[in-house]
């Protein structure tokens, strides 16, 4: 009897394309029982043995050690995750409590010395007028003459309109910290991450926007921080009104050097 026979006790069956999958080792255990309790009863009452009479539940010792988590629901959201522009969102409201939901998870990204720089500015409702006069102060006051647009503002001013929801994301320096400020940035960095891909499980688009505007000096003042902090961009969130889109990414073999020797 094969090992993967020995997996489900069952030798020689002809029953039906079901039974493949109880010669699968990651089928689950009780799964693999309730099914072969099934066929076994079954064939009792048609009066035809296609099963082994004495059905043997037993099954062979994983080779590895389960996961502690769904590794396919996990790898489902990552690959998942798209940047879908605010224009293509629907008018379609995103809760509060989701947008909590969504911050809170960004909480648990690394940080190096648990300093924690990640700071937030929710902007929803009427409260995105608020941050389209934050926007449009900025841009006209830091950017050079001969780079202004109007055509350039008026599209950045529609991407808080059509969002229901807008995050102002910004890396704090923790006073007389240690920690190099390059590793602040790269935490809230993983946190935005987190906060997309949270966003992701819960249907939502995401679009990270940094206009070169958001770096310039004085910025972070704009949204109540000091000169020592950073504003890291925004964060769109919305309903897509279209089907999810799809993308691709290269290989790992084009991206990856394995060092074994």
């Amino acid at each position: 009897m094969s090992a993967s026979q020995r997996t489900c006790g069952y030798a020689g069956s002809r029953a039906s394309a079901g039974m493949c999958a109880l010669r699968n080792p990651a089928v689950p255990r009780r799964l693999c029982f309730a099914l072969a309790l099934r066929h076994h009863l079954l064939s009792r009452i048609s009066g035809k043995e296609n099963i082994i009479p004495s059905v043997d539940i037993t099954f062979a010792k994983p080779k590895t050690e389960p996961v502690k988590y769904d590794l396919s629901e996990i790898t489902e959201v990552i690959r998942n995750r798209r940047t879908i522009y605010p224009e293509q969102f629907s008018t379609r409201k995103v809760q509060k409590d989701m947008v909590q939901h969504i911050l809170t998870n960004a909480l648990w990204a690394p940080t190096h010395g648990k300093t924690e720089p990640w700071r937030y500015v929710v902007y929803s409702g009427e409260g995105r007028n608020k941050l389209a006069e934050i926007t449009e102060k900025l841009y006209r006051e830091k950017t050079p003459e001969d780079q202004f647009s109007p055509a350039k503002l008026k599209k950045i001013l529609g991407k808080i309109e059509r969002s229901s929801v807008v995050i102002a994301m910004v890396c704090r320096r923790t006073p007389e910290t240690r920690i190099p400020e390059i590793e602040e940035i790269e935490a809230a960095v993983c946190a935005a991450q987190n906060a997309m891909l949270t966003a992701t499980a819960y249907g939502l688009g995401s679009f990270w926007s940094s206009p070169k505007f958001i770096y310039a000096e004085g910025a972070a003042e704009a949204f109540g921080f000091t000169s020592a902090d950073k504003v890291l961009g925004y964060l769109y969130l919305g309903y897509p009104a279209d089907e999810w889109p799809k993308s691709h990414r290269k290989p790992l073999e084009y991206i990856t050097t394995w060092v074994e020797d």
